[in-house]
């Protein structure tokens, strides 16, 4: 079980993301080129790239936190007791319909995020 605020962005605890958009894909970091012959000459730089994607609905205040995070070179993930060293990229905000008017906030925000070990 997750829990409350399973993942850290370089110590912080963030808001989990909206329910069933939290997605963790491996992908294998090779380099494949082709012979003359026609064949592949594979090298593997590394097995199990993580790339860990979601869509979090924020207050500003946490927008704010996140453009931070996704403008610096790299963060550190921690997911399940691992630190991972990753690139925080597709700061794209968006506001969410009539939400200017919530009290204590800038308005309510939807971001998709998408963090891609180094």
């Amino acid at each position: 079980m997750l829990g409350r605020r399973f993942l850290k962005i370089n110590g912080a605890s963030i808001p989990n993301p909206a329910p069933g958009t939290f997605q963790i894909t491996f992908e294998p970091d090779e380099m494949i080129e082709v012979s003359e012959a026609g064949t592949e000459l594979g090298s593997v730089i590394r097995l199990n790239k993580r790339t860990f994607a979601g869509e979090w609905h924020l207050t500003s205040f946490w927008v704010k936190k996140v453009e931070e995070f996704c403008t610096a070179r790299t963060v550190t993930l921690r997911y399940q007791g691992t630190d991972y060293t990753v690139r925080a990229r597709g700061y794209n905000p968006r506001l969410a319909n009539n939400s200017e008017y919530t009290e204590g906030t800038e308005g309510l925000w939807v971001l998709n995020l998408t963090f891609t070990e180094i």
